[in-house]
Parts: structure tokens; C-alpha cells; sequence
């Protein structure tokens, strides 16, 4: 992805930046401030730059190359929303009113009360259960081109505010999910895990990015440990454990008899508001349903610093397709 100086230059050779400048330079006027906005982003979107950010959910990033392109002494915050697609077939024959669910790894400053499916225009009841933790690990390359090794990983402590779950850990290597094997001792808050996977790769001396995923009793997700080989020594560091931004998202939907259903999940990103339904987990009934979600990666990138805005401001909003689903983007600006 292209460096935000790189962008900043592209911006100033083809005079998009001087342009949208000139267009509220001089003036403190929230129409003033919304043309500028609207150019750049509008030139952003064009020449694929901020899909690529969104794509790489570097959102911190989104808001730094718009707040170092704005004229000086605007002030702005940028609020998120995306839709992910979901797949749900009836397969029983019947018509049914179920509780589904789907386990969703969501990039960092989601607001949990912003989630819903939605089908259609109507939106479903719909609740997330924030109910996962995880440990990041790296681990250190030893200088050899390594292929399919098995590694332990010793001495994991973990915590969580609710007794943990025996069969739900999850191990992320390079933010793809891999076989695992689990032992643990301590109590039902507070464990010390031992790990053994099996990392695809690990070349020469790199430091590859793990992590260790676990969660409370609260879930439903159910792990299936692997029967694998004598683990090889590496060198690996491990950090403190952490609440996740992963969720367990509960919905009711309605289907008639062998109905093949596309729903949209939304949710918003450093935002305010939304609701939050309750819903009995014990509802949930997924026999005679198959259920896929199209997008389900580890996010990086980090979440926007800017959180506060006065009452008055003015606002951009874009819609902005991308190979990951559809992003929507509103930049608030106002002067101080």
C-alpha cells in the first residue's frame, strides 16, 4: 500500500491537492469545508488510493492522510460503516423462525452497539456477545527456510472476567487460522496454556505475528484440536492477553421452505449509538440451516484517534466498493 507521503505527492503532481485547498482556504464557512472534502475524497476514491486503505482496514490511516491534506486549522473525525454478506439456505423443508449464529473477527473501534443483519431494508433482531480474548505471540525465524514445522509455544497465561472455555482457543499464524493442539492448568479465570501448531513457513530470521484466540463459556464456538507431530525448538516472545475484537453475533431470521436468503451484517466504526437486543443464546438452533459469511479475516490496522466533535459540523459521505465488501465513509470537519 502506498506510503502517505507517496500520496500526498501524488495529490500535489496532479493539482487535486491545491485544488480542494484553494476551496476552503480563506473561508470558515461549513459549505466551504464540505467542497473541499468532497474533491478529495472524490479523487481518493478515483485513483483507488482510499479503497486500499479500507481493504487493509488501516483506518488510522484514512484519517491521517485526511487530516494532513485538510487546510490548516480544520478540525475533523471520521466515522466508518461496512456490510458484509451472509448466505443462509433453509434445508429442511419447512418454514422455520430460527436464532442463528456466526462467530466474526471485527476490526478494532467497532461499536458493539452499531452491529445488525440486515434482510433487505428490515433489519433482524440482532446481538453480538464480546466473549473472546487473545495473547499475541511473535516468533523468531532461526535463519533456515522452515516449511509445515510443528512448534510449542510454552507458558501462556490468560485471563478472562468469566470462566473460559475448554474447547475454544484458536490459534492465528499470520492472520490465517492453523492446526493446534491445547493443555492448560489453573483455574476456570485464569490458566497457563501450552500450545503446539503447525506453522506453514518460517524463513530465515523474520518475525512472524501470531495469535492465541480464546473465550468464556459464553460461546458456542467449538474448536477441534489436531493430532500433531514432535514439536521443534524456536524462540518466540509473548505479550499480555487482551480483549478481542471478536464476537459471537446472534440473529433471528424467518425462512420459508428450501429458501436460499442473502442478508447483509453491518456494523459502524467509530461511531456512537445503536442498539442492543437481547437474545438467549439457548435459542439458537443452526440444524437444518447452512450459513456462510464471505469475509471473515483478521483485521489489522488500527482504529481512528480523533473520538469528540462539537454539534455544529458539516459532513462528506462516500460509499466506496472494495474486493472486501462495501465501505461507507463520513468525514466531519469544522473549525475550532
Amino acid at each position: 500500500m502506498r506510503t502517505l507521503e507517496s500520496v500526498i505527492a501524488m495529490l500535489i503532481a496532479v493539482g487535486v491537492l491545491s485544488w480542494a485547498t484553494n476551496a476552503v482556504s480563506g473561508f470558515s464557512s461549513f459549505e466551504a469545508q464540505r467542497k473541499g472534502i468532497d474533491m478529495l475524497l472524490d479523487s481518493l476514491i478515483d485513483m483507488g488510493i482510499l479503497g486500499d486503505y479500507l481493504e487493509s482496514y488501516d483506518f488510522r490511516g484514512v484519517e491521517s492522510l485526511l487530516y494532513y491534506t485538510l487546510p490548516q486549522g480544520v478540525r475533523m473525525k471520521i466515522e466508518l460503516r461496512k456490510w458484509t454478506r451472509i448466505e443462509v439456505e433453509e434445508l429442511s423443508g419447512a418454514n422455520v423462525t430460527k436464532v442463528l449464529y456466526f462467530t466474526y473477527n471485527f476490526p478494532e473501534g467497532t461499536n458493539p452497539y452499531s452491529i445488525k443483519v440486515l434482510d433487505g431494508s428490515y433489519t433482524l433482531k440482532t446481538r453480538a456477545n464480546w466473549v473472546w480474548y487473545r495473547v499475541p505471540i511473535t516468533i523468531h525465524g532461526n535463519g533456515s527456510s522452515l516449511s509445515n514445522i510443528t512448534v510449542e509455544i510454552k507458558n501462556i497465561s490468560i485471563h478472562a472476567d468469566d470462566p473460559i472455555s475448554d474447547d475454544s482457543f484458536v490459534f492465528y499464524y499470520k492472520g490465517t487460522p492453523v492446526d493446534v493442539k491445547v493443555e492448560w492448568s489453573g483455574n476456570q479465570t485464569d490458566r497457563v496454556v501450552n500450545v503446539t501448531t503447525l506453522l506453514p513457513s518460517l524463513v530465515g530470521y523474520e518475525k512472524a505475528g501470531a495469535y492465541l484466540y480464546y473465550a468464556t463459556n459464553e460461546t458456542l464456538w467449538s474448536s477441534t484440536y489436531a493430532n500433531l507431530a514432535s514439536p521443534i525448538s524456536v524462540d518466540y516472545d509473548v505479550g499480555l492477553w487482551e480483549e478481542a475484537p471478536r464476537a459471537d453475533v446472534l440473529f433471528e431470521v424467518s425462512l420459508t421452505k428450501n429458501e436460499e436468503k442473502t442478508l447483509y451484517m453491518e456494523y459502524g466504526v467509530n461511531s456512537e449509538g445503536g442498539s442492543y437486543p437481547q437474545i438467549d443464546r439457548g435459542q439458537i438452533n443452526m440444524s437444518g440451516v447452512e450459513l456462510t459469511v464471505w469475509e471473515n479475516e483478521l483485521k489489522g490496522g488500527k482504529e481512528p484517534l480523533f473520538k469528540e466533535m462539537p454539534k455544529e459540523v458539516e459532513v462528506s459521505s462516500r460509499f466506496v466498493p472494495t474486493g472486501k465488501g462495501v465501505f461507507r465513509i463520513d468525514v466531519y470537519t469544522w473549525y475550532p
